[in-house]
């Protein structure tokens, strides 16, 4: 009920007051605010404080809340005028014990007075849980600060840097919290990273708590880094995205000189095969022809014999010249990958009896033979997985501008991949990213709509 004077309750009579305070089952006090003396406090409460009901009736308040009196005082003036209707405390029970409270305070009017009616919640196991909560994650915080490892926690809704190590701080200045991520690793960068996006961390095996793998080279310092990053549960509940990246900067140089040898290596013993043993067969073809031109003056039954000779010459030759270009595909200048892929178009049509296409512009050129090379393998590759994976009928290799770069598209009809494929260690696909990543291209591999592959390779500059 309502006083007809007043906008806050007032208890009439004995049966209501019974039913709201007596047999509640919340622990409930009586206070009057002008002095802070318990004036009544239900059975619940005289249960969870160890007192009797007559030990607690004329009891102050201050006895059990470890504030001073004037404190306790003005915040109960607060009740009374409006200002605030909800306090933590911390009460002492009969026994000594401390315990954590939240006490929801309001005014009623009760035998002509206007009192404070107190309705007590025990969040004791609350706080302690938080607060080992807040332990745990402060030794979390600790270890991570410890590792040397660029470590940085990201919200996942907006990408912004919530809590980042020291060594990620050394490495990318003091001033990284509340900047995005990208902005911060990628200089300023507006979008989200291609290889880091929040969905692909949520989507990957259709779990949002696998670990998503991946390396990626910064602009702003242009270090090498292998990140590990997973979703995880914040001290405030919240997902959050958390990134822990190594250098591997002096690996990925050591990995590029170690191909680079290789495929030095790989381009000498093609060009021995083509100037060394091809010339000399071509020198004994040259004798042969000789010999059997001279057989057969003079009506010499040897003379088919030289000639089947001269046939097995030029196969071999045939063969050798074929190692050669498989060895050294791409020749020493600017159209040549243009010409190996045209090559390699025509014999994967013979052989596979497929259509494979191939468009360039003509005006473009790769300066860079080494760089040319890569690209040559990455196309052949995902040319024969095409083939040899997706039984394509057809492809068609596409080399185009994009900005000041190079885009390479290879398309295919074929079966593609299966969902539960891995695009890390499945279908030679390892390989190609690495040759990608030792040319610093960007290489990705996406199903078609309705059927087959497209593998894309995206060259900043040639």
């Amino acid at each position: 009920m309502t006083s007809p004077k007043n906008d806050h309750p007032c208890i009439e009579n004995d049966e209501l007051y019974r039913a709201l305070f007596e047999r509640n089952r919340a622990i409930k006090l009586l206070i009057d605010p002008s002095d802070g003396a318990i004036i009544d406090a239900n059975p619940a409460a005289c249960d969870f404080y160890g007192y009797a009901r007559n030990e607690m009736r004329g009891m102050n308040i201050t006895k059990i809340n470890l504030l001073s009196l004037d404190v306790v005082r003005e915040r109960m003036d607060r009740v009374k005028n409006g200002e605030q209707v909800n306090f933590v405390f911390k009460h002492r029970l009969a026994g000594g014990e401390m315990r954590d409270v939240v006490v929801n305070s309001g005014r009623v009017d009760f035998q002509e007075k206007t009192l404070l009616l107190s309705i007590i919640h025990d969040i004791s196991d609350r706080v302690k849980a938080e607060t080992a909560l807040k332990e745990s994650h402060e030794q979390f915080l600790t270890v991570l600060n410890g590792m040397d490892a660029n470590i940085y926690v990201a919200d996942t809704k907006n990408y912004e840097i919530i809590f980042a190590n020291k060594h990620f701080k050394d490495t990318f200045g003091e001033n990284v919290i509340g900047r995005t991520c990208h902005a911060v690793i990628q200089g300023e960068k507006e979008s989200p990273c291609f290889f880091c996006i929040n969905r692909q961390v949520h989507a990957v095996s259709g779990s949002d708590r696998d670990v998503m793998r991946w390396e990626y080279q910064s602009s702003v310092n242009g270090k090498w880094y292998q990140a590990l990053e997973r979703i995880i549960n914040w001290i405030d509940g919240r997902p959050v995205r958390i990134s822990i990246a190594m250098d591997i900067t002096e690996k990925k140089r050591l990995e590029r000189e170690i191909l680079n040898i290789s495929e030095n290596e790989r381009i000498r013993i093609g060009h021995d095969l083509h100037d060394g043993i091809g010339q000399y067969f071509t020198g004994m073809g040259y004798l042969v022809r000789i010999l059997r031109d001279r057989l057969q003056e003079r009506n010499d039954s040897q003379a088919s014999v030289a000639e089947e000779l001269l046939s097995l010459i030029d196969e071999a030759k045939g063969h050798v010249r074929m190692l050669a270009r498989g060895l050294s595909p791409v020749q020493m200048d600017t159209k040549g990958l243009f010409m190996a892929v045209k090559d390699l178009c025509i014999d994967t049509e013979k052989m596979f009896r497929c259509r494979c296409s191939f468009t360039y512009d003509k005006a473009l050129g790769i300066n860079d033979n080494a760089t040319a090379t890569h690209i040559y393998y990455i196309i052949r590759e995902a040319v024969s997985n095409a083939i040899r994976h997706g039984e394509a009928e057809n492809i068609d290799i596409i080399i185009k501008e994009y900005k000041k770069g190079l885009m390479i598209t290879i398309c295919d009809d074929g079966h593609g991949i299966s969902d539960t494929a891995d695009l890390d260690t499945g279908l030679g696909l390892k390989l190609m990213k690495y040759r990608a990543d030792v040319i610093n291209a960007l290489l990705s591999v996406e199903k078609n709509n309705e059927k087959g592959m497209t593998v894309t390779i995206m060259l900043a500059s040639v």
